[in-house]
């Protein structure tokens, strides 16, 4: 070994470790997006395996919000609207700062509970006022429209 190419040596295995956390650590958000999308895929055929597919998405990624959405979709679609609320419930406290959360919410409670879809509405609106989404479930719910700012 030339004496030059001793700091090599000993930079070498950070290297190595670096790119192993590296791929440790992109592995699970990953698989978590593929149970997310088989969930989406398989949920009319297999209503029970979209969810264990939806449960293991969580697991493997418990900072993003994107398993309970998915379960809220799917739950609203299949009809179980206690199981959907829940799971919006569940991701408007994990992330209160992601306004479609609370949207979806809004939509969900506006036949049965309007005050709550209210409340939830204005939630979303704070958080993404310019939403024409935002808006039309506003005219609908009676909510007045926000004046944009000039």
């Amino acid at each position: 070994i030339e004496p030059d190419a001793i700091p090599e040596l000993r930079v070498m295995p950070w290297i190595v470790a670096g790119a192993a956390v590296l791929a440790v650590s992109a592995v699970p958000p990953f698989l978590s997006e593929r149970y997310v999308n088989d969930a989406y895929a398989g949920w009319r055929s297999d209503l029970t395996r979209a969810y264990d597919d939806l449960d293991r998405a969580q697991t493997l990624n418990p900072f993003s919000d994107t398993p309970l959405l998915a379960e809220g979709a799917i739950a609203d679609a299949a009809g179980d609207r206690e199981r959907a609320l829940a799971a919006f419930r569940e991701a408007a406290e994990d992330r209160p700062e992601e306004w479609a959360t609370h949207y979806l919410l809004a939509e969900l409670y506006a036949d049965e509970q309007p005050a709550l879809a209210r409340r939830e509405l204005e939630i979303a609106r704070e958080l993404n006022p310019l939403s024409p989404d935002v808006e039309e479930l506003g005219r609908e719910l009676g909510t007045p429209a926000q004046t944009q700012p000039e």
